[in-house]
């Protein structure tokens, strides 16, 4: 229902069944706590691109029902590509709208003529033009992406990026795109002392059911083990090891046998003599 009452220009019914939507327990807790942790690794007035339901609706729910983080502005590439929707979703941020709307239009126009040719989407222009500005230092906003974007469109930004949290972050400044090396202490503070993590392991939902958000649980794992190694390489073993320690008890629990395989091979590697392997 949310899509449809902004496709009809209703942004404030929108919110209204958000909100019914978390207060009836329709947002799953990892789903709900995922888009928590998202909030809580961006710095303020952020910008956040997601991709899909599970990294949108919870967010969204969050920041009008709750009132968390309303500084942050979240943006789904799925729902920019549609234009009903795309409209009422830029007259809404009215003046925070990272791109003006002689921009937005030129975009528009650019993609209809080249889809055919270059098969772009909307969307992923919206996000190179915003990306690059915040690339050349023309945003007072940070922009950031869910782990969940796709990775081509990921790789495709020009820009260096750097994993915050459970975001990646368009980095301003010149440089090489791709991935920059990632500081361990902000990221494992936030697992530590303020990400919601009971729900990721937890006994009272089938799993086998939400397959969808199962997969989404696979990022912690996997940001855990990218938080240790740069521990190890900043020559801090005991965040090393607790990362890695909670990285192994969540990749367990959803039966990833590969991932385990791989984490206490990483381990080993770090750290032979850990008498705790």
């Amino acid at each position: 229902m949310h899509p449809l009452a902004l496709a009809v220009g209703k942004a404030d019914e929108a919110d209204r069944h958000l909100a019914a939507l978390l207060d009836k327990g329709g947002i799953p807790a990892p789903v709900l706590d995922y888009c928590y942790n998202m909030l809580m690794s961006a710095a303020p007035r952020a910008i956040i691109f997601t991709n899909g339901d599970n990294d949108t609706y919870g967010t969204l729910a969050l920041q009008t029902a709750r009132g968390l983080r309303p500084d942050v502005l979240v943006l789904n590439l799925s729902l920019l590509s549609q234009p009903e929707v795309r409209e009422t979703m830029h007259a809404r941020l009215e003046d925070g709208d990272p791109l003006t709307a002689r921009r937005r239009a030129e975009l528009w126009d650019e993609f209809r003529r080249n889809y055919a040719r270059d098969r772009e989407m909307y969307s992923d222009k919206y996000l190179e033009a915003v990306a690059a500005r915040a690339a050349a230092g023309e945003l007072e906003r940070p922009v950031y992406l869910a782990l969940t974007v796709h990775h081509r469109s990921i790789d495709a930004l020009p820009h260096p990026r750097r994993l915050e949290g459970m975001l990646w972050r368009v980095l301003p400044g010149e440089g090489e795109a791709g991935e920059r090396p990632m500081v361990a202490a902000p990221t494992w503070s936030l697992f530590r002392d303020t990400f919601r993590l009971e729900s990721a392991t937890d006994l009272s939902l089938n799993w086998s059911t939400h397959r969808s958000i199962a997969q989404i649980m696979a990022n912690y794992p996997a940001v855990l083990v990218r938080t240790a190694d740069a521990a190890a390489k900043a020559d801090d073993p005991e965040t090393a090891r607790a990362a890695l320690r909670r990285a192994l008890a969540i990749a367990s629990f959803h039966e990833r046998e590969g991932t385990v395989a791989a984490i206490l091979e990483y381990w080993q590697d770090l750290d032979p003599d850990d008498p705790e392997l």
